[in-house]
C-alpha cells in the first residue's frame, strides 16, 4: 500500500472503490427515515404506511439550514410543520417575519429563517421560479455557503460535489492517520456520508460497526502503531 501524501487522503481508486461500495451498502440497510430524503408517511384511518415522496431542491435546502447547530430529531418535526405551511419558493417568499418566527420558534438562530426566505425570494422573483442546480448558482443565494451549496447540488441533482464538513475530515483522516488536514473539500453517496458521521461513536473503535467497519479495521492494523496513537488520540484533525 502506498504511503499516503501529506496533501492528499492516500486512497487510490481501487481503495475508493471499496469504501465507497461499502457505504452505500451500508446507507441502504441502516439509513434513518427522514422527509427531506423522500420518506413519507400516508395515513388512512387508524392505519399509517411509508411511502416515498418526491425530493424537492427546496426542501433539501430548508432541511440543511435547519440542520445547522440543530439535532436531526429536533428538525424532524419542524421541517413537517414548515413544509405543509409553505411547501414551495413561492409561498414562503410571501410569509410575513411574524409567520416565520412563530415557525420557527425552539430552533434558535433566527437568521436562518430570513436567510430561507431571502433565498425563497430570489428564486420566485428574480429566477422565475427556477432553483439553480449547480453548486457555483446555490452559492449565489443568501444564507448559502460551500457546504449547503453542495449538500443540495449533490442530494437534490446527483451534480458529484463533495460534501465535506468536520466530521468527515475527521473520519477520512483517522482512517488513513492523516495529520494535516486534507485540503479536498452524489445523492446517496453523500447521504451516506452524512448518515455515517451522525451515527459513528465519537472515538475510532478496532470493533467498529459502523459502516466502513471492515475498512476501518483493514486500516487500523496496516497503520503502524505511531499513526494508529495519533489517529486514536484525535491528533490527526
Amino acid at each position: 500500500m502506498r504511503k499516503a501524501s501529506p496533501h492528499s487522503h492516500g486512497l487510490s481508486a481501487a481503495d475508493a472503490c471499496v469504501v465507497r461500495a461499502e457505504l452505500l451498502a451500508w446507507y441502504d440497510d441502516n439509513r434513518r427515515l427522514l422527509p427531506w430524503r423522500g420518506d413519507g408517511v400516508e395515513e388512512s384511518g387508524a392505519k399509517r404506511r411509508r411511502v416515498r415522496t418526491p425530493v424537492s431542491p427546496y426542501g433539501v435546502l430548508v432541511s440543511e439550514v435547519m440542520l445547522q447547530q440543530t439535532r436531526v430529531e429536533t428538525v424532524v418535526n419542524y421541517y413537517s410543520r414548515w413544509m405543509q405551511k409553505w411547501p414551495n419558493c413561492a409561498a414562503l417568499a410571501k410569509a410575513s417575519e411574524e409567520e416565520l418566527n412563530a415557525a420557527w420558534a425552539g430552533l434558535g438562530y433566527y437568521r436562518r429563517a430570513r436567510m430561507l426566505k431571502a433565498a425563497a425570494e430570489q428564486v420566485h422573483v428574480q429566477r422565475q421560479g427556477h432553483f439553480p442546480e449547480s453548486a457555483e448558482e446555490l452559492k449565489q443565494l443568501p444564507g448559502v455557503g460551500d457546504y449547503t451549496s453542495a449538500a443540495v447540488a449533490s442530494i437534490a441533482f446527483g451534480q458529484n460535489v463533495p460534501v465535506v464538513d468536520g466530521n468527515v475530515l475527521r473520519v477520512v483522516s483517522r482512517m488513513r492517520a492523516i495529520v494535516q488536514r486534507p485540503r479536498e473539500k452524489v445523492g446517496r453517496l453523500r447521504s451516506g456520508e452524512m448518515e455515517a458521521e451522525a451515527r459513528a461513536n465519537r472515538r475510532f473503535h478496532r470493533r467498529c460497526t459502523t459502516p466502513l467497519g471492515s475498512s476501518w479495521r483493514f486500516w487500523w492494523e496496516k497503520m503502524g502503531r505511531k499513526a494508529r496513537n495519533l489517529a486514536w488520540r484525535g491528533r490527526a484533525t
